[in-house]
Parts: structure tokens; C-alpha cells; sequence
């Protein structure tokens, strides 16, 4: 809070000071709320420090404690991460958002990220919670960790995937007009994604939906696979798209197709008139890549 240009702990100093003699201070606060008897209700995850979850109640009438809830287990496990909370006063409960996502008492929680590898606190808390198949992730991860080692110029588009265009670095980084690594190739992410399929077969449980599959593969569309690879790869793996998905891909797979021939057309059009002598355009037959000659 601000009070004459100054900062000022909320509710004071004391309860933003860690300490290991209690636990009556903020460790890693998410939610806040008010109810309508002036008491505001603060949600803390204690991930930081590994503290028990709790809801701290604090009157703003007395400027004094006036409740602390703990959430103990099994309310909250070591993978718990309680995002938000709402406060149902008509029945004198809490309702508190878990999203399952927590890192086990660390900053890393995603099994994809490669970040953390060694002393991984997110797999620990994952596995003492009693997640079964941890390897099989650690694993996924570790490939693609390995992959990120072969270098830039390797695994990484020179063009930027949001806004399809290159990016420079400036004066400041010593490689004054370098074009910056932008991201992974598609040839990289059809791999991965197959490796992704092969994970999920081994699971009691799905981590990749279809609407998640059709939704990779308007991306990768953009990107010229007009192939299809992700239905494609899918449908080995037992996976079925909903045929209304694949629909509109199709109708979007037909207007690139068209794109492109339209292109080609017009290139070969443009070539022929410059100069007969340097180009030799094909103007019939099939009219794929490798009809199209050009001599320097």
C-alpha cells in the first residue's frame, strides 16, 4: 500500500518477514478477498518454504488477526498449487481453485520444462505424492534436452513463429545484424510430437487431446505440412479426430494447395517474360517442384 510516496508492508513487516520460529507470515500469497464484514481473507500457498497452505483472515476494522485456516493434507498435496478462492458467506465456506500443477516445493513444476534437470524438487514432490510413471517423463524431457545441445543453427527457425518475420540483434550484443535464433523447426516438432504420442500410449491416461492435436496441426498448415503428419501420426496411435475438425483443416489444406499453384503459375509467368533465355518453364504437364528449372 502507498502512503505518502512510501511502500508499507500490508498488514505490517512482521508478516512479511520469513522466519523459522512460526509460521505467521506471508510465504507465497495468490488469492485475496474481502467479505462484507471488513475482514480481507489472504491465500498462501506456502510453496516457497514448504509451509502448510492457509487462509489468513485480517480485520480491517481492529487492524488485527482475526482468523488463520489452515489447509493441511489430504485438502492439499505436494503437487497442489490453490490458484484462487472464492467466499461463500451464505454458507460459511471457502471454495479454493487447485490447479494441480505445483512444483513440489520448488519454482519448476512443468515436466516438459528442461530448465532444472539435476535435484529436480518438482519430480521429488510429484513422486512422493504418489505420481506412478515419473521415468517416463523424466525421460521425454531429457530427449529434448538433448536435443537443444546440437546447436542453433541445428534446431531453432531463423523466422519468428508470431509474426513470421526475422528478427536482428542490435549493437548491444556484439552481433550487430545476426538474424536471432527464433523457434524450433518443424522438422524437430513432428519428431518430438511423435515421441509425445509415443508417452501417452504408455499412460492409463491421456496428456494429449484431440482438439490439442487439431489445433498443433492448423499451426503446422501454416508452416507448409500439407501432408497432415500430426492426423496422420495420431491415427497409429489409436487416436480418432472428430471428423468435423478434420473438416475444416481439409477446406484450409485445399486453399493452400491453391495458393501455392496460383503462385507457381504466376512465377512461372513472370520468369518467361523476363528473360526466355535464362528460364525454362515447363507449360505443361505436372507442374510440381521438381518441373520447375532455374540456371543461374
Amino acid at each position: 500500500m502507498m502512503r505518502r510516496q512510501k511502500t508499507t508492508p500490508y498488514p505490517n513487516l512482521a508478516w512479511n518477514t520469513p522466519r523459522k520460529s512460526d509460521d505467521l507470515w506471508f510465504d507465497s500469497v495468490l488469492g485475496i478477498r474481502n467479505d462484507s464484514k471488513g475482514v480481507i481473507w489472504i491465500l498462501d500457498m506456502g510453496q516457497r518454504e514448504g509451509l502448510t497452505p492457509k487462509i489468513v483472515g485480517w480485520n480491517t476494522h481492529t487492524d488485527s488477526l482475526e482468523q488463520i485456516y489452515y489447509i493441511p493434507k489430504p485438502a492439499s498435496v505436494e503437487t497442489s498449487q490453490l490458484n484462487d478462492f472464492l467466499i461463500d458467506e451464505m454458507h460459511g465456506v471457502f471454495i479454493i481453485a487447485d490447479e494441480d500443477i505445483g512444483c513440489g516445493q520448488s519454482r519448476f513444476g512443468c515436466w516438459q520444462c528442461y530448465v532444472v534437470r539435476d535435484n529436480d524438487k518438482s519430480l521429488d514432490g510429484l513422486m512422493k505424492s504418489g505420481y506412478e510413471n515419473i521415468e517416463l517423463y523424466k525421460k521425454y524431457r531429457e530427449q529434448y534436452w538433448n536435443f537443444t545441445q546440437l546447436g542453433w543453427e541445428n534446431t531453432r527457425d531463423v523466422y519468428s513463429h508470431r509474426t513470421q518475420q526475422r528478427e536482428y540483434f542490435d549493437a548491444k550484443y556484439n552481433r550487430d545484424g545476426m538474424t536471432k535464433p527464433k523457434g524450433v523447426m518443424l522438422k524437430a516438432r513432428k519428431h518430438f510430437f511423435v515421441e509425445l504420442l509415443k508417452l501417452n500410449a504408455k499412460l492409463d491416461y491421456d496428456i494429449i487431446y484431440a482438439n490439442e492435436i487439431h489445433l498443433i496441426q492448423e499451426r503446422w498448415l501454416q508452416e507448409g505440412d500439407l501432408e497432415l503428419n500430426t492426423f496422420k501420426e495420431a491415427s497409429k496411435f489409436g487416436i480418432k479426430i472428430p471428423i468435423e475438425l478434420k473438416h475444416e483443416i481439409y477446406i484450409r489444406r485445399k486453399m493452400a494447395k491453391d495458393f501455392y499453384l496460383h503462385l507457381f503459375f504466376l512465377l512461372c509467368s513472370i520468369f518467361y517474360l523476363i528473360d526466355t533465355e535464362l528460364f525454362t518453364v515447363p507449360l505443361r504437364g505436372n507442374y510440381g517442384r521438381e518441373n520447375f528449372l532455374l540456371w543461374d
